[in-house]
């Protein structure tokens, strides 16, 4: 990954002079990092590298968890995996500068995919690891293995200061997504107020929500199905339960957010009859509520249809709630949809009536009051056409912070982050482009206490970025990418 600054024309100024001002001026006098002066961090490995999730605590400090694949050079910090690839759990001081790091896995595939902080400043973290893992070194407790090469989920718990306190295998799960099989699914985590911990996956046929135990299987049968599951402070299963109905495909991703005495989970519900000839052009969104004792509580279907677009070819794709969120007692969703949408029975939005084509796909945002009723729904994307990658956050005064990718090709695509009032008035955006080899991907997003936000995704490619995108991010391989922006959406100086 390089980093370029603005080309200055210095033909009048001598060589000599220039030497002179770089040998022996004191540190102090020299600029900064470029990285570090414009609150832009990477994860610069020799392979791919990505951040998945993020959170802050109330101090501000950052909290940041992903996957590296070779040496990667953090501050003054450089985490090695042992094997191929080794999830870590970083965190950040208000400034951003890095305070630890810890990395975990083995010699096969492992990842960190979710983290959310307890009471306490205590840290949950779930992931995936292959063969044998350590999660903390020379601490026997602290080492899992799997069998036959599979991946298994697993929970880990950290104290304040990053330091080991249990690990918990949660057993194999299966993943179909889009009609695309993979083992590569994520148990999203969310801790409430008395550091319960609970999650979200997806299972296929039968799984063991408490592996060795034999007491808490689920059999979801021929379809997938989303996974509700809660346990204790110290890891063990209290229950789990499917979500759905029988033989309805639940497609669940980081649709999970705990308030209260509540627990929300968001996804995608596909209808049977549409899955079984291979076509998915029918189904809902998916909105439930639960109490922290799984006693369903309501649950809310958005119907949505797909159309053809206007030459006649078939539009893939559909409608699908991607993050939650709560804010002041309501319930915050973001998410995609192409076609056209039933968000109230009396009143059906299309794709072209938030901003897009019904041929494009469009971002969203939609709140519900605590009982489940639709408030408002409002479109967050460009006019420039297809969005792909999304996330928001929400912060303390109630604004709602989103990131988001949208562009008709790579060659016109850009990077938007914008700021919504409640009612879905935009207050402010910045937009950065990037160039057609390059591509970045924001995947999470977390508001931090003095109104701004840090977001995280990957990168490659090169992007544009600052003020008067006087930035060039330029990266190789993929890099994993933190951003820390103000109240306004200016790139911080840290």
């Amino acid at each position: 990954m390089r980093l370029e600054r603005p080309r200055v024309l210095l033909r009048s100024v001598p060589v000599f002079f220039l030497l002179f001002l770089g040998v022996l001026l004191p540190p102090p006098f020299l600029p900064p990092p470029l990285a570090a002066a414009q609150g832009i961090r990477t994860l610069d490995g020799p392979g791919d590298d990505h951040c998945f999730e993020v959170t802050s605590d109330a101090d501000g400090a950052v909290y940041v968890v992903g996957v590296i694949t070779g040496p990667t050079p953090l501050g003054d910090l450089t985490l090695k995996p042992a094997g191929a690839a080794d999830g870590f759990v970083a965190k950040f001081a208000p400034d951003g500068t890095p305070a630890w790091c810890r990395t975990i896995g083995g010699a096969g595939n492992d990842d960190a995919k979710s983290i959310c902080l307890g009471p306490n400043g205590s840290i949950v973290v779930s992931g995936q690891f292959q063969d044998e893992a350590e999660f903390h070194p020379k601490t026997p407790e602290a080492r899992l293995a799997t069998e036959d090469g599979q991946r298994n989920q697993y929970l880990l718990k950290l104290d304040a200061a990053g330091e080991f306190v249990w690990v918990r295998d949660l057993g194999p799960r299966n993943r179909i997504l889009l009609d695309k099989v993979s083992d590569n699914a994520a148990t999203c985590v969310r801790v409430d107020d008395s550091g319960r911990i609970y999650t979200v996956s997806m299972i296929r046929g039968k799984a063991d929500m408490d592996p060795g135990s034999e007491s808490a299987i689920l059999d979801s049968g021929d379809a997938t199905r989303g996974v509700l599951a809660r346990y204790s402070a110290d890891g063990e299963h209290e229950w789990s339960l499917l979500l759905g109905e029988r033989d309805q495909t639940i497609d669940v991703q980081w649709g999970l957010a705990v308030e209260g005495s509540k627990v929300f989970v968001g996804g995608t519900r596909w209808e049977p009859a549409q899955r079984a000839g291979g076509s998915r052009s029918k189904g809902s969104m998916y909105l439930g509520a639960y109490t922290i004792k799984g006693k369903r509580s309501w649950t809310r279907a958005l119907p949505f249809e797909m159309q053809s677009a206007p030459s006649g070819a078939r539009v893939e794709g559909g409608a699908r709630i991607s993050h939650l969120g709560t804010s002041k007692g309501s319930v915050l969703a973001m998410g995609t949809v192409i076609g056209v949408v039933d968000f109230e029975p009396a009143r059906k939005l299309r794709g072209d009536t938030l901003g897009a084509r019904v041929d494009h796909i469009q971002g969203f945002v939609l709140s519900c009051d605590k009982n489940g009723d639709l408030k408002r729904v409002f479109g967050v994307a460009h006019s420039a056409g297809n969005l792909s990658n999304n996330t928001f956050a929400v912060t303390e005064k109630g604004e709602i912070v989103v990131a988001s990718v949208a562009g008709k090709g790579r060659l016109e695509s850009a990077l938007t982050v914008s700021a919504f009032t409640a009612k879905g008035k935009r207050r402010w955006q910045r937009s950065w482009p990037w160039s057609r080899e390059g591509r970045v991907a924001p995947l999470s997003m977390t508001a931090t206490p003095d109104g701004g936000s840090v977001w995280v995704g990957s990168l490659s490619g090169r992007l544009k970025a600052g003020k008067k995108k006087s930035v060039e991010l330029e990266a190789s391989t993929r890099d994993g990418l933190i951003v820390r922006q103000d109240k306004k959406g200016r790139i911080r100086k840290e």
